[in-house]
Order: structure tokens, then sequence, then C-alpha cells
């Protein structure tokens, strides 16, 4: 097989080492049980503590199965920004809540999203570190980090009223369309609330596994967030997709994919390969910024996932998929790596009517960060606007009077009815959710004193400032 030259874009993350590099290292191609048991042995020394689990045909097959045996899709919650879906996922395509036509800088859109995308998707307060951003940036970026905190909190309120308790929270650490994050300061509140909740965390590694320095982006992040992760999915760069799980969920047999491209020795090469080239990341990641002209206080990313204010147009290539100022570079670098055939242009800027009011976007750290954090803002008023209005007052009141007690002598209801809005809900549609909040535990009867004073009070549930 023919090298692939490396033009910094690398077909969409396909490739992380010369083609080349791996298939001349296979001497036999290998789709057996042997070959299987290879890869899992690879994976797991790569990956450890999570383990192999099966292999798919792509990254998104890997998504694909990981939701496919959820238990209930209606108990399943996905992170604003998340492409979550490939070509040919029919159910699955609806939930893609980012976009692949990227409008040069990157978005979170709301425009073209299906309904089923917005039932599922709840706001993550993704953002662009940035140290010219604002004083007051900053303090919407906290802002932001507690009202997303806060909604997810709400929508699994919601979810056990109806019967229907969320069991996992899909995410990615990095957003494929602009670099944006997630705080560890975020990471580990969000982490104590889904211990609360008994939700999960699926992580999709498929753009970030073995670019960050770490196999895995994960293994960066707070204990507490990665105790919480029960599966990652990986793809791309080994030709294939990868399923992982924690240690409670691991079965010793793996379970045979359907893999298409490479095979299972090719991948294993690429385990091989990759894993000693993590350490020279950080001298990649340098090498690949001063050949573009850029440095680390206009660009962004972690790794060599590189966004920068400074572009690079490559002749006679489409900028792949319109992500521009996004670079993956090969994992090692040499000279002829990049080679001498690149134009440079500096876009600053960039026209748009994508984002109301502004004619002109500037390509910079805080402005990207800006749009992002929009984005995240619109899919907020969108998540609001879910379910019954009615279960969603109940949740509301349940949460904002965590820890007050009512007086247990009176009809709950009947203490509580002025404070929802007719408009809404009949008073049986209140009365009859509220009564549905007892059975269920969310709101308790207590008894206090020698007299065994009797009054209402939310479960501990509904209290979310320990989360915070």
């Amino acid at each position: 097989m023919s090298s692939v030259k490396d033009d910094l874009m690398n077909a969409w993350g396909r490739f992380l080492l010369p083609e080349h590099e791996t298939s001349a290292a296979v001497s036999v191609h290998s789709k057996t049980q042997r070959g299987l048991e290879s890869l899992c042995k690879e994976v797991n020394k790569a990956c450890d503590p999570f383990k192999f689990v099966t292999a798919t045909a792509s990254g998104s097959k890997a998504v694909q199965w990981i939701l496919s045996n959820q238990d209930d899709l209606n108990s399943v919650l996905i992170g604003s920004g998340c492409y979550v879906s490939g070509d040919d996922f029919h159910v699955y395509s609806k939930l893609r809540t980012g976009t692949i036509n990227l409008h040069q800088f990157g978005e979170i859109s709301t425009t073209h999203a299906d309904d089923k995308a917005k039932k599922h998707t709840v706001p993550l307060p993704y953002h662009i570190p940035c140290n010219e951003c604002s004083s007051n940036g900053k303090r919407d970026l906290v802002r932001l980090e507690k009202n997303c905190l806060e909604e997810i909190h709400l929508r699994c309120l919601q979810a056990i009223l109806i019967g229907c308790p969320i069991k996992c929270l899909f995410l990615e650490l990095m957003l494929q369309c602009n670099g944006a994050i997630l705080t560890d300061d975020f990471l580990v509140k969000l982490a104590k609330l889904s211990q609360k909740h008994e939700f999960t965390i699926i992580v999709d590694e498929i753009l970030t596994g073995g670019r960050c320095e770490k196999m895995l982006l994960t293994f960066s992040k707070p204990t507490i967030f990665q105790e919480r992760v029960s599966y990652v999915c990986m793809g791309k760069w080994m030709g294939m997709g990868l399923v992982l799980c924690s240690n409670d969920l691991y079965s010793t047999v793996p379970q045979v994919g359907e893999t298409t491209g490479t095979n299972y020795n090719e991948a294993v090469v690429s385990f091989q390969k990759v894993r000693p080239l993590l350490r020279n990341i950080p001298t990649t990641r340098q090498a690949v910024l001063k050949y573009i002209g850029s440095n680390e206080d206009n660009s962004w990313g972690v790794g060599i996932l590189i966004w920068s204010q400074k572009v690079v147009t490559v002749p006679n290539m489409k900028n792949h998929l319109g992500v521009v100022g996004r670079y993956l570079p090969f994992i090692k670098h040499d000279a002829e790596s990049f080679g001498n055939n690149y134009e440079f242009s500096v876009r600053y800027r960039v026209s748009t009517t994508e984002i109301p009011y502004k004619e002109e976007f500037v390509f910079n750290k805080a402005n990207c960060s800006n749009h992002c954090m929009e984005g995240v803002e619109y899919w907020l008023d969108v998540s609001k606007e879910q379910g019954d209005k009615v279960t969603r007052k109940v949740s509301t009141f349940i949460h904002e009077t965590a820890g007050t007690e009512f007086d247990g002598k009176k009809a709950m209801y009947d203490q509580y009815l002025d404070k929802f809005p007719a408009s809404e809900g009949s008073k049986d549609s209140y009365k009859e959710v509220l009564a549905k909040a007892i059975k269920l535990g969310l709101i308790c009867l207590k008894l206090t004193g020698t007299k065994r004073k009797k009054s209402y009070v939310a479960h501990d549930i509904a209290c979310i400032e320990k989360c915070e």
C-alpha cells in the first residue's frame, strides 16, 4: 500500500501513522478469533483500566453498538454539540446534535436538529480556554456551568416522574467541530450528579483517542469523573471502531464484531506503534504550530488536535468538511512529513450570517468560545421545553424547595397549588404529578421531635448543592 502524505487533515482523522507503516508490518491478515484475542490484549494494555468489549466496522458503529445496548433509548441523554451519528444510522442519525457542515468556524447548531435529538439533548458548558476572554466572559462560563448542571438535574427529576430514569449521558470531552472542552471543575460536579441520580457516562473518544499524550483523554480528567465512565468508544486510526467498558461491566469473552478495511492484526500493530509515540505528542504539536506560523497564544486544542487562527490552505484540496483552522497531523513527524506544497492564508475574518446581529466573525479564541457558549445557551432553552410542562413545573418546584419542610397534616397539593401557573396545567394534573412524586419518594413524609410532627420534605436527590 502507498504511504498517505501528511496533509495535516488526514481524511477526517482516519490516519495517525502513514498507512504503509502498519500494513507492511503485518505478515498475515487476520479476522480470526486468534487475531481478535491479540487485539483484545493490546487494547487492554493501552487503555487499562478500561477493557476491550468488541470491534465494529467503524467508530460510528461503535457508538451505535453502545447506544443499542442500553436498556431503553429514552433513558439516554446526549451532550449538546456531540456528533453521535454516522451515514447509515437511521434512527441514530436523528440524534445528531452537532453539525458536520461547520460554516468555516464550528458551531453547536439547533437549526437542523431533529425532534428526537431535541428530546435527548442536554446542554453542556463547552468553551475554549482563553486568556484573552474578558472577566465578563469568565463569569458567563461559571454561570453557564451552574445552569447546565441544574438543567441536567431537572431533566433527571422529570425522567423519574415519568417512570424512565436516566441511565447514561453520552458526551465528547472535546467537540470535533470546534475544539471546545469542559472544565475539570464542571466534570467533578457532573460526576457527583451522576452518583446522585445513578447514571453513568459514555465518552466518545473517536477523535481524541491516541492524540492527547495519553491513549485516552479520559485519563487526564479528575478521578471521580473517570470512575463514572461506563463505556468509551474509539475509532479512525486503527481502521475500525472499538468499544471499551469499565471493569464492572467487563465480559471476559470478547464479542466478535463486524470489521471492514483493516484486519485485527493491522489494528494490533497500530496500537503497538502508537503507544510508545504518545510521549512525543508535545514535540509534534510544537512542530506543527511552528510550520503553520502559529503559536499557543492563538491556537487551542489538546495534543495533536490543533485549532489555530492561522489557516493553511492546501492547493487542489477541498478544506475537508469545511473545518477551517483544524489540524490532525500524524503522531510523529520529520522534514518530509509536512512537505513544501502548502499555500498559507491568514483568515482572521469570516463572513457569516449564522451569528445573529453580526456581519463578520473574527476567527480567534475569544470569539469562537463566545459563539460556542451561545450555542450552548440555545440548547439550554431547547432543553427547558422538553417533556410535559406540568411535570417540568413540579420537578422545578421539588428542586427549588429542597430542604424546606411543609406541614404534613394538610394534603401536599393543597399547600402548593398556588405556586403552579394555571395556564400550564389543571389543578388535577398538578395533583396527579405531586401524588406520583410522593409515591416515588421524591417527596417524603418526615416525622420529627418527641411528638412525631409530620412534615413533607423533598428527598435528598432533589438537592443539587452537594454536587456543587
